[in-house]
């Protein structure tokens, strides 16, 4: 817990002395700190995967599902009762 307290007060400052580098802008604060984490290495795995050739992720395969009439000879329903 402590470690990512630490982790967001340094984005928190950076984030901000981006923010004021930039002129205090309104609106922008998703940005800046986006910019911190991607400085400080910060940034969540899930948000910016790296993909190389080798980690790419191979084009799916077809699956054959078996047919359940294979080899037996179609039915036909089941008759109605008559009233």
């Amino acid at each position: 817990m402590t470690n990512t307290k630490d982790l967001n007060d340094r984005i928190r400052q950076r984030a901000y002395e981006l923010w004021e580098r930039e002129g205090r802008p309104h609106g922008r604060d998703s940005e800046h700190w986006k910019m911190a984490e991607n400085e400080l290495g910060a940034a969540p795995a899930a948000a910016s995967p790296t993909v190389t050739a080798k980690t790419a992720p191979a084009a799916p395969v077809p699956v054959k599902r078996p047919s359940l009439l294979r080899g037996r000879k179609p039915t036909a329903p089941p008759a109605q009762p008559v009233r």
